[in-house]
């Protein structure tokens, strides 16, 4: 299961457990492991966010290497002439 999977199999559990747990809104248990499991459902979001990011920034960090490599080889060539 991949984590977005995963992060959509904790919304549909989340989902049950508000459906369960209809009747006990009011005991203080059930708003604190409810809060505990909205908090790591953001939490993987976050993460899964952060993950993409850094992909993107790789992805950004490589081509912009590949363009100083080309600018250094043109100032070579021309320093050389």
């Amino acid at each position: 299961m991949t984590e977005k999977e995963m992060i959509l199999e904790a919304f549909e559990w989340q989902t049950h457990i508000h459906k369960l747990a209809s009747d006990a809104k009011n005991e203080e248990l059930y708003h604190k492991r409810s809060k505990v499991l909205d908090w790591l459902i953001q939490q993987a979001e976050r993460a899964q966010k952060n993950a993409q990011d850094l992909e993107n920034m790789d992805r950004q960090l490589y081509s912009e290497q590949q363009q100083n490599k080309r600018y250094r080889e043109a100032l070579e060539f021309y320093a050389d002439k």
